[in-house]
């Protein structure tokens, strides 16, 4: 005995071509199609019967698009017949490169890409395919430029925070004769001397202000903010004066 196949349901018929859009879905630019949503019966997969239910412009990606109406379906099929599906995807790659090469979007340099690209396809056509490609043009060079001006601000560096102390090897202070382990003397503030430069020199500290009253001694350093309970003359980050000798 012979089984038979049957079932119904809503169908996608992809019907024309319509270049490239921008899809808010995919958030890309991808292909589209005028198309027909379908309910269908069949038995052993051969329709028997098929009736339209709606007319949409969709993304060949993910499907998702606008219903149009009947009128507006048939003018726009019309008018794009005049470019092929291969013609369509030879321009956009075309269209791509020139529009990823200019700097930034302007009116001038939308009519600079369409009159390249109207002068190698039919795109001057119809008015609706010279629309369809200034506005395609025009979003790609938004997006490009939308996409500089991000990568520039995440390449912008943000201030460096204060170095923390880092320990390495005694070493003595050719001026005080100090034995210190951090890039500055903590008594005289004295550089730390580098193994293949000649000894780098420091300012010497202001003279001493007699004061009215002894000042609450320094913890923290006012420069780069690293703290020190010993109360150094010096930071012994970054050898900023703290404290005055007594």
């Amino acid at each position: 005995m012979a089984m038979i196949v049957y079932g119904w349901g809503n169908v996608l018929k992809k019907k024309q071509f319509m270049g490239y859009q921008y899809c808010s879905s995919c958030c890309d630019f991808m292909p589209a199609y005028l198309a027909k949503v379908v309910f269908r019966i069949h038995i052993c997969y051969i329709p028997i019967f098929m009736l339209t239910k709606g007319r949409y412009i969709c993304c060949g990606t993910c499907e998702r698009g606008k219903e149009i109406s009947k009128q507006e379906y048939k003018m726009l099929k019309f008018n794009y017949k005049a470019m092929s599906k291969s013609q369509g995807k030879k321009a956009f790659t075309e269209l791509c490169q020139m529009c990823d090469s200019l700097p930034n979007y302007s009116p001038e340099n939308v009519e600079y890409v369409y009159g390249q690209i109207a002068s190698s396809y039919p795109i001057a056509a119809n008015e609706v395919l010279q629309n369809h490609y200034r506005d395609l043009i025009t979003a790609r060079l938004q997006v490009m430029e939308a996409l500089r001006a991000r990568s520039a601000g995440a390449a912008i560096q943000q201030p460096a925070a204060p170095k923390t102390l880092q320990t390495s090897e005694e070493w003595t202070c050719p001026k005080c004769g100090s034995t210190n382990k951090a890039k500055f003397c903590s008594s005289c503030g004295q550089a730390k001397p580098a193994p293949t430069m000649d000894e780098v020199q420091i300012p010497q500290a202001a003279q001493q202000a007699q004061p009215q009253e002894k000042p609450a001694p320094v913890t923290v350093c006012p420069r780069c903010g690293k703290e020190d309970s010993s109360a150094p003359f010096f930071c012994m980050a970054c050898g900023a004066p703290m404290n005055k000798p007594q």
